[in-house]
């Protein structure tokens, strides 16, 4: 099974995206996460189960609010 979580840094929080899914190319979107930037350091070291991808990482991603590639 793989975790992913996107995240970006807005101010004094992170926000950040969660996906699961059992293999590269078939994650689905879990849910949403917004936690302050000194909670996610605690999360991110202590969740090694699951790949940290920052948000700004180069990838167009469909954003299904929009109906366009962002």
């Amino acid at each position: 099974m793989i975790f992913r979580l996107y995240h970006e840094t807005r101010g004094a929080h992170e926000h950040c995206r969660l996906f699961a899914g059992d293999h590269e190319g078939a994650l689905g979107k879990c849910g949403d996460l917004v936690m302050r930037v000194q909670e996610f350091a605690q999360f991110r070291a202590s969740a090694t189960f699951i790949q940290f991808r920052p948000e700004n990482d180069g990838f167009k991603r469909y954003d299904p609010d929009l109906g366009r590639k962002s």
